[in-house]
């Protein structure tokens, strides 16, 4: 048995221009690995950062980040329930 949950899609990032954002609506982002790869979590509103800046413990730009539209793919999970195999998913 297969489930199928297709990313969203993202056909227009919305972007907003920072004078224009409530701080209210600015969401705060925190990191965390899913399989080893990293996810940056958005909670607390809707809003996030279209550009991200990296510093290192000193406050030194280590890296930058832009964001994009995400990929068009689909996640497909594989589980298994003990049953005859129907031979498609």
């Amino acid at each position: 048995m297969s489930d199928i949950t297709p990313e969203p899609e993202v056909t227009d990032l919305g972007l907003i221009p920072s004078s224009e954002v409530k701080p209210d609506d600015v969401g705060a982002l925190s990191l965390r690995y899913v399989d080893g790869v990293p996810v940056l979590v958005v909670t607390g509103g809707a809003v996030a950062p279209a550009a991200i800046t990296v510093v290192d413990a000193a406050g030194v730009p280590v890296a930058a980040y832009t964001a994009g539209p995400l990929p068009a793919v689909a996640q497909v999970v594989i589980t298994s329930r003990g049953g005859p195999d129907p031979g498609y998913f």
